[in-house]
């Protein structure tokens, strides 16, 4: 079986961010790629990449594992796996065979999906991307998929919630019912008003936001995500949920509330250098 593909690789000029400190200086850059089967599909996805004079195994590192998180990257990463998936969920053996499924039944392969990423948190020491991933499918209702990237760009390596704090779900429910709020990302006419004291009776609110909160011992098992941002002079960890479908309430609470329970050195007592949000949206056509 011949399979026939085109990769098209592209830096695209434009700075996306940078964080300065001198020699130190860390930029984010857009980099195009676009993975062809010819009549099957076609995706395109611009993956930030970061480029530095200093640590370069460890920027190589995490632009590696960045890829992982992208459409047309992870095929790239990984055709053969892709290219399996697509056969078995269609019920066919080669790419003959599936695009003359497209051609007898042309509702398949039009769903509508885009991706964007967000730098949400940046220093000299950390590195916070959101990939998300919007998905309509043929006839069907909007999904949302959502991964929140955290790297030490010392090292290279991706940061788990228990890399930041020591603390427990009780507990961080607790204190978010008591410090924290709630978000209304659709709130358009008053950004002020966007951020929300939580007031919900006991019984509701401790159901929602055990859902939301990631679980500290098991985090695969649940559908959430944790990122970092900077409001009001501070940095603020928030929570957003990360599978498929309608996303419920996003929930956040300044880090100076959790200083008891903070083990990463840069959250501590000195000064956060952080900056806020920067993003970039591209689509994907299949």
């Amino acid at each position: 079986m011949k399979i026939s593909t085109a990769l098209i690789l592209l830096f695209i000029p434009t700075l996306v961010f940078s964080q300065n400190a001198g020699s130190n200086k860390i930029s984010v850059d857009t980099v195009k790629y676009t993975y062809v089967i010819p009549e099957v599909i076609s995706a395109t996805s611009f993956v930030p990449q970061l480029k530095a004079n200093r640590n370069m195994s460890a920027l190589n590192k995490i632009n590696n594992d960045i890829k992982k998180y992208f459409i047309a990257t992870s095929m790239i990463l990984d055709s053969a796996s892709f290219i399996q998936s697509l056969f078995e969920m269609n019920d066919v053996k080669t790419i003959e065979e599936y695009k003359q499924l497209l051609k007898d039944n042309p509702e398949i392969g039009k769903d509508d999906e885009s991706e964007h990423f967000t730098i949400e948190y940046m220093s000299e020491n950390l590195l916070n991307i959101s990939v998300s991933r919007d998905l309509i499918p043929y006839k069907g209702q909007l999904m949302h998929y959502y991964n929140s990237l955290c790297y030490d760009l010392k090292t290279g390596n991706k940061l788990a919630f228990k890399d930041f704090f020591n603390i427990t779900n009780e507990t961080l429910a607790e204190l978010i019912k008591n410090d924290g709020y709630s978000i209304d990302e659709d709130y358009e006419l008053d950004d002020s008003l966007r951020f929300r004291k939580i007031e919900r009776p006991n019984d509701q609110i401790n159901i929602v936001i055990n859902y939301v909160l990631p679980n500290i011992t098991a985090p695969e098992v649940l559908c959430t995500d944790f990122y970092f941002n900077k409001e009001d002079h501070g940095v603020h960890l928030r929570f957003r949920y990360a599978c498929s479908g309608p996303s419920p309430e996003l929930y956040g609470i300044p880090i100076k509330k959790l200083s008891k329970y903070v083990v990463y050195p840069e959250f501590g007592d000195s000064a956060i250098k952080g900056k806020g949000k920067r993003s970039i949206g591209i689509g994907i056509g299949f």
